[in-house]
């Protein structure tokens, strides 16, 4: 089987497994269709399992057992415990959709292999870090004209820290799929191209949040528009977090810090670091105030001495 013949559906939803994906269930199930919105539907990996789907894409070679898929599982309907790996492995292997991989093996029937070198003289680069964006890749080579993205989130805000490898490279290859001429649809719940991010965050360097638009007198333009308005409650908000920051670092360190933080303006983690250690300080000298003299070095009478004023 050849994916790259097949009729090129005009509108794709591709579907990972992060949490926006939710947002596709949602917009199923309002228009009261499985496909969403698109012509055809492609899944990431296990996503398969729960939607369905024209394509299954798993450029991981398909023999390799992934370690966290090595666990067993028991319950359900399973006559023996399986891992995980095993498991899944039986639904690719008896699979009745095309599933795009970097290596076709015999034991997988409906697998075919990804047009790698079709697909980077189409985009004009080689670098492919995740296996969404292969899919955007070959999304943009067969000329699809809209790919709607749930669940390809990577970063998530709740823990910072914490995010997987490959953002950077998806948001690359969009860049390139935008650049061509294909439009490129995001949730609102997700950080990929930061559409998560609240409005006065999205153009850096201008106090008032700015929207861009269709321009009304052209529509082969764009329009920046300047929101002095949300500015306006989003500078209050801010106010109002400092101010309650403020009171609580007041509360908590007393009132010897008190003038600092005000003629500050900003609280930093430096000025608290500075005031912990100097607080730090003053226990160590008071201990040592407090602490008895050792023996050898206390005041004794010397030898000879009269305690009594009458001689």
């Amino acid at each position: 089987m050849e994916v790259v013949k097949r009729k090129v559906p005009e509108i794709v939803s591709l579907v990972a497994l992060g949490q926006s994906k939710n947002a596709f269930f949602a917009e199923s199930m309002i228009i009261g269709n499985s496909r969403g919105v698109a012509d055809e539907v492609w899944v990431i990996n296990k996503m398969g399992v729960l939607i369905k789907h024209d394509m299954l894409w798993r450029m991981d070679d398909m023999r390799r057992v992934i370690g966290v898929n090595d666990q067993y599982y028991e319950g359900g309907n399973l006559e023996e415990p399986k891992t995980i790996h095993e498991t899944y492995d039986d639904f690719l292997k008896s699979h009745d959709r095309p599933i795009v991989t970097s290596t076709v093996y015999p034991e997988y029937p409906s697998a075919v292999a990804y047009p790698l070198e079709e697909v980077i003289n189409t985009i004009g680069y080689s670098y492919f870090r995740t296996t969404p964006a292969y899919a955007a890749a070959f999304a943009i080579h067969i000329g699809v004209k809209q790919l709607r993205i749930y669940g390809c989130d990577f970063v998530y805000p709740t823990n910072m820290y914490k995010g997987e490898s490959g953002r950077a490279n998806m948001e690359f290859i969009l860049g390139i799929g935008m650049s061509m001429g294909m439009e490129v649809w995001v949730p609102p719940t997700t950080t990929l191209l930061d559409s998560k991010a609240p409005t006065a965050e999205k153009m850096y360097g201008y106090i008032d949040p700015v929207e861009v638009g269709p321009d009304p007198k052209d529509d082969q333009r764009w329009k920046v528009f300047h929101r002095p308005d949300l500015g306006v409650k989003d500078r209050a908000r801010i106010a109002k977090q400092e101010k309650e920051q403020l009171q609580t670092l007041i509360n908590k360190y007393g009132d010897e810090i008190r003038h600092d933080f005000i003629d500050g303006g900003v609280i930093t983690k430096d000025m608290i670091d500075k005031h912990e250690k100097l607080k730090a300080i003053e226990l160590e000298k008071q201990k040592l105030l407090d602490a008895p003299l050792p023996e050898a070095v206390q005041e004794k009478p010397l030898k000879g001495e009269q305690n009594d004023e009458s001689g």
